[in-house]
């Protein structure tokens, strides 16, 4: 997993934003999307139990591969 920082971000006074850091461990994560999972199945929504797996359009891969090079990032990951 990365790690990323989230904010909420809300109006507040003066139209300025009003910045509230959300901290949430990976486990608290992993509990919170297992609630909702069990929600939207309760709901009738269905949810498949195994990963969908999605690969770019060749096109769309040497974009990708190509961005990268130019941030000095590397070779991206592909599969």
């Amino acid at each position: 997993m990365v790690s990323e920082r989230i904010e909420w971000v809300q109006r507040g006074r003066n139209a300025g934003p009003l910045l509230e850091p959300l901290e949430l461990a990976t486990q608290e994560a992993l509990e919170l999307f297992t609630i909702a999972v069990d929600r939207a199945r309760e709901a009738g929504l269905q949810w498949a139990s195994d990963p969908m797996v999605v690969h770019p359009n060749p096109s769309l891969q040497q974009a990708i591969d190509k961005s990268y090079l130019i941030a000095g990032v590397g070779a991206a990951e592909s599969e």
